[in-house]
């Protein structure tokens, strides 16, 4: 990447990794741009969720460079990465189980204010005008998330589809440049795809760039400004949905192999 380029959030540079005699991602040279949401599929084993922790920070490359930001990131640790902006989800959803959900994102905002609720015990007029401000912004990302109806059911007791929301919610509380989002439609129903769908939508509408794996088609489609495609760790094309879905080595790795 050209310095001071600011058509490119993220960039991956030669990105592998190996375990042991498995070479899981190979080479994998990635761009992300600005305010897009970009989609990164492949069949089972493809080796997307390894490229999320090899970006997050949660695995260390083999070789290759992360650069986010103009910066290398490379082998930082997670809680770094999120601080710069960062922030990914999960497969299952991490959440306060026995919080409810207002807690839940209250916790969130917490964490990056850097102090927890202990340190409300001390009642600083600083400290009481930053719980005023998370306070706010936890009520205005309710509202925005479409939680706000059920912010006083804890989180154990939420359907699966407004946990799999909530978990997003906490990742927005880090107030992300760039969201990753690993199957965040993984075992809805089809009215609950529709809602994560369209929060996704709002999120990138309001300037966050959204990097996405899923093995929905239909919700990669509909959502995707472009696509990367990986079989067995190597990068295999990358563009448009309209250029994926007619990209004959896509569609013998991948895509012809779903169910009509």
């Amino acid at each position: 990447m050209i310095k001071g380029d600011q058509n490119v959030l993220l960039q991956l540079t030669q990105l592998s990794k190996n375990f042991g005699g498995l070479s899981a991602v190979q080479e994998l040279d990635l761009t992300v741009r600005p305010g897009e949401v970009h989609g990164l599929i492949g069949p089972n084993g493809a080796g997307k969720t390894t490229v999320f922790n090899l970006i997050s920070g949660a695995l260390s490359p083999s070789q290759g460079s992360v650069r986010f930001k103009e910066t290398d990131i490379t082998g930082l640790k997670p809680n770094r990465i999120a601080k710069m902006g960062l922030v990914r989800t999960f497969q299952s959803n991490v959440l306060f189980r026995d919080f409810t959900v207002t807690e839940n994102i209250l916790m969130g905002y917490h964490l990056d204010a850097g102090f927890g609720f202990f340190g409300d015990l001390v009642n600083t007029p600083s400290v009481r005008h930053k719980r005023k401000q998370i306070q706010e912004k936890t009520d205005e990302l309710l509202r925005f998330s479409g939680l706000e109806p059920i912010k006083d059911i804890q989180a154990v007791n939420l359907s699966h589809g407004h946990q799999r929301i909530l978990g997003v919610s906490i990742a927005l509380a880090a107030q992300p440049a760039l969201l990753m989002l690993d199957e965040p439609v993984a075992g809805m129903n089809a009215e609950e795809k529709h809602s994560m769908v369209e929060l996704i939508g709002r999120i990138n509408q309001k300037g966050v760039t959204v990097l996405i794996v899923e093995h929905d088609m239909k919700v990669i489609m509909e959502l995707c400004h472009r696509i990367a495609v990986l079989n067995f760790g190597v990068k295999i094309a990358q563009g448009t949905p309209d250029e994926i879905q007619a990209n004959p080595d896509v569609i013998e790795a991948y895509l012809g192999a779903e169910e009509p």
